[in-house]
């Protein structure tokens, strides 16, 4: 906190000011005069002043510093966000005393509790500096707090007001009224922010109220809800479905006891089916996904902490580590998804249609690669569909093959989603929210894909990659021959096909982005060429997907 002291005094001035400024807002509205709402105009210009002070000795901070820290760079992260908000308050102090100026009975604001709602926001103030200095996330959920009731008083006021407009006539005085309320609940926002940026800075991750309290409702014991402002947190990413995931560190009471785990915020579908395959994997190969250590469902939204896993993650492995540790690693995958596909395997068909599931994407990989969208032409006498038609023709053909079993597959099969123990000699399985029985097929295409795709173009890299690919598909083809099933080429071309073009829709190296596309098209105008012919006649050549 060494740096949030060095701008304390500036802060607590500011915070003085925009106390002032709310406390003269509230005197406007109780009697309104041209020279107080002048007043409230001109403090506006100081509060600007004094935020771009402190802003500029946080800019002169890091200009000074030989280094700067993770930890000095949130904290300045926290007091801007805290000082442009406050700001914003006293901006929309100005616009409540214009607005004020529109009455043509000035009391009839006073039909509402005006008051309550400047008075809520006075009160959060007054705990902005205790909150800050002291890093106190009671103080700061308190702040936060008042947003929440501010938008119950402007639920109600709107509602009200509303119902006045179906039958009065003084339409003019009620809409000023919705706008210097709208103005004090906009002001509860800000407030909202400024509690939030202090959670965030004792935390050292930013966070929203909704994700901790998300976090503080998953915690399964009382201890560990009061202890929760000693956890450490650690950003591991953003999916691309909206999920938040951190990494946290829980002391213990001594350092035995002190542990990481994973705690996931995003939407209850999702969250809740992770929940549940996470324990479906755990009885069909009991330690292969992470533990469950709580659930939290909050109507839209759910949260979920597990097991941090050690190891480290397959597709770092394969970028990072030597062929050897590669080719360990790689052994243990394949015994471990052979006993999952063994075990698991149904006499039950599967269809995966991944022409459907690409169907679902095509508009966001055009979004991206518009020169994508292949137009319909001729070439001379010869017609050349458009990809899209093509695509079209191929989900008819998919749609009379079937994988002659079904297997409980991971789902979303990328190699960043395996991590490798190699003290342990084990791997483990992440982010299962889309495991299912299906056509196991699905996870070979998605695990192909996923290492093709891999931005990296060092010869050595490519080389280990090219070599994991190749290895996965003898695998998988030689599961398939043990099983008889004679389709599984045929049904590789198509997962291939869903999985280059959907991956281009997230790069923007265009000439990588293309070489996917185009042998996506390939593979396309292969299946559609094939005819009549059995379909286990049909074969995957390897080159196809090595780089």
């Amino acid at each position: 906190m060494e740096f949030v002291k060095a701008v304390e005094e500036n802060f607590k001035l500011m915070v003085i000011e925009v106390t002032k400024q709310l406390e003269d807002t509230i005197k406007l509205l109780g009697a309104y005069s041209k020279q107080l709402a002048e007043k409230v105009r001109t403090r506006d210009d100081y509060i600007d002043t004094m935020k771009n002070i402190i802003e500029n000795k946080n800019f002169s901070y890091v200009a000074g510093a030989d280094k700067v820290d993770k930890k000095t760079l949130h904290n300045m992260w926290a007091v801007n966000t805290i000082v442009h908000n406050l700001e914003n308050v006293a901006d929309l102090a100005v616009n409540i005393a214009d607005q004020a100026g529109y009455f043509t009975e000035f009391d009839y604001i006073k039909r509402y509790d005006y008051n309550e709602y400047l008075k809520k926001i006075l009160d959060a103030l007054a705990l902005v500096p205790k909150a800050l200095f002291s890093a106190s996330i009671n103080q700061a959920l308190k702040i936060c707090s008042a947003e929440f009731e501010i938008d119950a008083l402007y639920a109600k006021d709107l509602k009200h007001i509303i119902e006045e407009m179906r039958f009065s006539r003084d339409a003019g005085n009620l809409v000023t009224s919705i706008f210097v309320l709208q103005c004090a609940e906009r002001m509860g926002d800000s407030v909202l922010n400024i509690g939030e940026a202090i959670i965030s800075l004792v935390m050292g991750e930013r966070m929203k109220i909704r994700q901790f309290q998300a976090l503080a409702n998953t915690l399964s014991t009382d201890e560990e809800k009061q202890r929760i402002s000693e956890f450490s947190l650690e950003s591991v990413g953003e999916t691309r479905s909206g999920s938040t995931i951190r990494k946290v560190y829980e002391p213990g009471r001594d350092q035995a006891l002190s542990k990481w785990v994973v705690f996931k915020e995003g939407l209850t579908q999702k969250l809740a089916k992770e929940k549940e395959n996470v324990e479906l994997w755990e009885k069909i190969s009991p330690g292969l996904p992470p533990k469950i250590f709580g659930y939290q469902a909050n109507g839209r939204t759910a949260s979920i902490i597990l097991e941090y896993l050690s190891g480290r993650n397959m597709k770092d492995v394969a970028v990072n580590e030597k062929s050897a540790a590669v080719k360990e690693a790689m052994a243990l995958v394949k015994e471990t998804l052979d006993g999952v596909w063994t075990t698991t395997l149904k006499k039950q068909p599967a269809k995966a249609m991944y022409m459907e599931q690409l169907a679902l994407r095509i508009g966001d990989v055009y979004r991206m690669h518009p020169d994508f969208m292949r137009r319909e032409s001729r070439i001379g006498g010869l017609e050349v569909p458009s990809f899209e038609e093509m695509l079209k023709s191929a989900l008819l053909i998919e749609k009379k093959l079937e994988a002659p079993f079904s297997i409980f597959i991971h789902g979303d099969f990328n190699i960043d989603n395996i991590i490798y123990n190699a003290e342990g000699k084990k791997v483990n399985f992440i982010d299962l929210h889309r495991s299912s029985y299906s056509d196991y097929v699905q996870d070979v295409s998605v695990f192909i894909v996923s290492n093709f795709r891999m931005p990296f173009f060092e010869a050595s890299i490519r080389r280990k990659l090219n070599w994991i690919i190749n290895d996965f598909y003898s695998f998988a083809s030689a599961f398939a021959k043990k099983n008889n099933d004679t389709t599984f080429d045929a049904r590789l071309a198509f997962g291939l096909i869903r999985s280059f073009v959907s991956s281009t829709r997230f790069e923007f190296n265009r000439e990588f982005a293309k070489m996917m596309y185009l042998r996506s098209v390939y593979l396309t105008e292969k299946i559609l060429a094939h005819g009549v012919r059995p379909w286990d006649e049909f074969s995957v050549q390897k080159d196809i997907f090595i780089y």
